[in-house]
């Protein structure tokens, strides 16, 4: 079974062997590390050319972009399973380079090296497990209970960090 035949306009069911599953995985993996590779180049770019980024900034397009990120990825989840393969991919990478341009604005905030450590850290993260997905019998899909509890995790210490971030800057801590 192919991934174009798991897309189709039909329910995935919850008993398909792993060994059909692990294929598609794996090109999971490698679509989100070139998603992410577009993202942060996008990103980048936006934020080191400032005629570009003026205009972006300065004209509402940030509002703009950020709505429809949220469109796409609202859209893009509730019509998945009706979109071929190659829409799906489109929709994809349009999604990975608004969020390039949305994310730009964190180089603003934060120094050049924390943020290519952030993306590149996940880029790797999502080529290797590509690589495990695609090279070994691995059955990544078990620790999908360990994942959501760390990605909980990080949510709670992103907030955590922004509130302590944001007091820093108001100079309400010692």
């Amino acid at each position: 079974m192919s991934m174009s035949d798991l897309l189709k306009n039909q329910p995935i069911e919850a008993d398909i062997p792993y060994s059909v599953v692990r294929p598609v995985l794996s090109w999971v993996y490698i679509w989100m590390f070139f998603g992410l590779l577009a993202t942060s180049v996008i990103a980048w770019t936006v934020s080191t050319n400032i005629e570009v980024f003026a205009q972006y900034i300065n004209r509402g397009t940030f509002l703009l972009l950020l709505v429809a990120q949220i469109g796409i990825a609202i859209g893009f989840s509730a019509a998945l399973n009706r979109m071929s393969p190659s829409v799906a991919t489109v929709l994809f990478m349009v999604y990975s380079a608004i969020t390039g341009f949305v994310f730009s604005v964190i180089f603003l905030i934060y120094d050049l090296p924390s943020i290519a450590g952030a993306f590149v850290s996940t880029a790797a993260l999502f080529a290797v497990m590509s690589v495990i997905g695609f090279t070994t019998q691995v059955d990544l899909t078990k620790y999908r209970g360990i994942v959501l509890m760390a990605v909980i995790g990080l949510v709670i210490a992103l907030v955590v960090n922004l509130f302590l971030f944001i007091l820093r800057l108001t100079g309400r801590q010692r």
